[in-house]
Order: structure tokens, then C-alpha cells, then sequence
């Protein structure tokens, strides 16, 4: 995905503090401190794995704030997953979602990987 198209969408929810709220938890949005690669990046990664959630499932999963990006002691990226996503892949049998992120000056790019039971 292209980063200006990330940043306009990171730079809609700048404005609408409830909207940035229901997509980075408060540890994504101290960790990144406004930097919009750090937030697009996290949004593509969620966007991906509720997408691919929702075809799965058949109907609309948008639980942003279920899913959370942190990184591990030598910086790599984990996903946690709460509630109502976590539910879902119960459903599911996925056993894990391991995610890959990078990002340039221009672009963003992202790897999720389902593993099932």
C-alpha cells in the first residue's frame, strides 16, 4: 500500500481523537508518537487480519482496538489479540498470527501469517 494512502488515513483519525482512539490502543499511539509510518503500519497490519477475519467469517469484523502491535526485546513485532477477535479465531482454530512490517519513505509493507491448529 502506498504511504500517502495510509497517511491520509492516519491523518483523518488525528483529527477525530474517538476514531484514533477505536484503531491504536494508548501503547501504540505513545510508542509511535506521531510518527505516521509507525501508525500506517500498524493500521495495514490490522486492516489485514480483520479483512481476511470478515471473509472468513462472512460478516463485518471491525474490532481495531483488539488488536494491539507491540515488539519483543529485540524490536520484532508481535500481535496481541483481545475479545472479540480472539473469539474469532477460536471459531476459526487459529492458533497464532505472526506479522511482519517495514516501511520507506514512500511505502509501507506488511506480512500476516495465520497459523491454524
Amino acid at each position: 500500500m502506498r504511504l500517502n494512502d495510509i497517511v491520509d488515513i492516519v491523518l483523518v483519525c488525528q483529527k477525530d481523537e474517538n476514531t484514533e482512539e477505536d484503531i491504536f490502543t494508548r501503547a501504540e499511539r505513545e510508542y509511535c508518537a506521531k510518527r505516521l509510518r509507525c501508525l500506517g503500519a500498524r493500521y495495514l497490519i490490522k486492516k489485514c487480519v480483520l479483512d481476511y477475519l470478515t471473509h472468513q467469517r462472512g460478516y463485518a469484523i471491525n474490532h481495531f482496538s483488539d488488536l494491539e502491535i507491540v515488539h519483543n526485546e529485540l524490536g520484532q513485532p508481535l500481535l496481541r489479540v483481545f475479545s472479540g477477535v480472539r473469539n474469532c479465531m477460536n471459531l476459526l482454530n487459529i492458533k497464532d498470527i505472526s506479522i511482519s512490517i517495514s516501511h520507506s519513505k514512500n511505502w509501507i509493507a506488511g506480512m500476516v501469517l495465520f497459523s491454524y491448529e
